[in-house]
């Protein structure tokens, strides 16, 4: 299974890095132009009479996915294993990369289709136009998305915050998988009736709960920051000579190139989840007649995952705590740095951070999986979908996550294909110089 995860997941990195090169190429590097423009668009979003989303709402629910416990215990693991380099090959992966999720937003939007008030579209609605023999490749994304969004979306995060649960909890508490389960099923209660009440309401949930996490995670983040300003230069120093000449930083446990950029990008792309069309599926039901407009806040988007991914680096560097080069340590190098800026306190402020994260993950993905359930099995489908994946989050409190990592990481590449397998055949048949303005 890892030998496969293996191959697959540098398969789909390869795969999604020379895609977005060539529509970056194409396009003259148009992402560049699209960030700017993206701030003056989000200022204009308006509210919506029907169950279409707002631009803001499409944004924040697919941030909620995006923005997961990956952007801080992900980091974390990269920078222990290649070093600091592997910063700026997340900032390559993820400019390169911006240019696709615009492409999946636009084209997904073009042609949308709109059925009781609200608005369809996505990837494997994509496929539709595409020759008869080339639909099953809609139902491919549509299925792999399902089962991604139980692992990377449910199951993972669910683990996390449950652990980040019991760092809350006073030392002599006696702590038990009993009370591990009742946490999850308060989760599970909570994420289940936001997910029965539709996308329009996981999407006006994740319109409140992102800025306000974010903004937490930003304050703290600053304040380490701001307290060790003295240790930037030093920092993006590590970040720039660890890019190219990694062992000079990491004093030789981690001496090879390769292993930095394949780390660094590979983080990126799953963080920001550039390549796996999964922005399409919120960004489509949006009520935003300007469609380049909205799919320049995916553009957008991607620069938020990587700010927060910087965040996460910027903070362990400047704190310059040892870290033991050469092995995934998760969580250890950026727990070291909080404890380090704020003691005891740290411990209930990552907790916090990484629950938050946790949740909103499961419910952005719970939305991609709302749509792509509809698109396979209708409303039945739509329903059992929600009770089933709101279920799952117990499940995710005593399950160990080991082998569903491999899983999840095995089905996040396998959306990859199909998508950019559609993206490239529909650009065709559009023309990719209509998706400049």
């Amino acid at each position: 299974m890892n030998t496969i995860n293996e191959y697959l997941g540098g398969f789909s990195v390869v795969l999604i890095i020379v895609f977005g090169l060539v529509l970056s190429i194409k396009t003259k590097f148009f992402q560049g132009k699209g960030l700017l423009n993206s701030f003056r668009h989000l200022s204009k979003t308006k509210k919506t009479e029907d169950n279409s989303l707002t631009t803001r709402q499409a944004m924040c629910t697919s941030l909620a996915a995006t923005i997961g416990t990956g952007n801080v215990v992900g980091i974390s693991g990269a920078i222990a294993i290649g070093g600091a380099g592997v910063v700026f090959w997340i900032w390559i992966s993820s400019f390169v990369c911006m240019i696709i999720k615009y492409c999946e937003i636009y084209l997904s939007m073009h042609y949308r289709r709109k059925e009781a008030g609200q608005y369809k579209g996505g990837i494997m609605y994509l496929a539709k136009i595409l020759p008869p023999k080339l639909h099953f490749l809609g139902f491919a994304f549509a299925f792999f998305t399902i089962v991604a969004s139980f692992g990377t979306g449910n199951l993972i995060q669910i683990n996390t915050a449950v652990e980040s649960f019991k760092n809350i909890l006073p030392k002599d508490f006696l702590y038990t998988d009993t009370l591990a389960i009742i946490f999850a099923i308060t989760l599970a209660l909570l994420i289940g009736f936001t997910l029965i009440s539709g996308i329009k309401k996981v999407s006006g949930v994740c319109e409140k709960l992102v800025p306000f996490m974010l903004i937490l995670y930003l304050a703290a983040s600053l304040f380490i920051i701001i307290k060790n300003l003295g240790e930037i230069p030093a920092a993006i120093s590590e970040i720039f000579e660890g890019a190219f000449n990694p062992k000079a930083v990491t004093g030789g446990v981690v001496s090879s190139f390769f292993i930095v950029l394949r780390t660094g990008a590979v983080r990126g792309i799953i963080s920001n989840e550039s390549g796996l069309g999964t922005a399409s599926l919120t960004h489509s039901a949006a009520d935003n007649q300007n469609i380049s407009a909205e799919s320049e806040i995916g553009i957008l988007e991607v620069f938020i995952d990587t700010a927060i991914c910087t965040l996460t680096a910027i903070v362990i560097l400047v704190s310059r705590m040892p870290i033991f080069y050469g092995k995934d340590m998760g969580l250890i190098p950026v727990n070291d740095s909080f404890y380090s800026q704020f003691g005891i306190v740290s411990s209930y402020l990552l907790s916090l951070f990484l629950i938050l994260f946790a949740v909103s993950s499961v419910l952005g993905w719970g939305a991609y999986g709302i749509v792509a359930s509809e698109f396979l099995w209708k409303k039945r489908g739509r329903s059992l979908y929600k009770i089933v994946f709101a279920a799952a989050c117990v499940l995710g409190a005593v399950l160990s996550t080991e082998k569903i990592w491999v899983i999840s990481e095995i089905f996040n590449s396998l959306m990859a294909i199909p998508n950019i397998i559609i993206l490239t055949f529909v650009l065709r048949k559009f023309g990719i110089a209509k998706h400049r303005s």
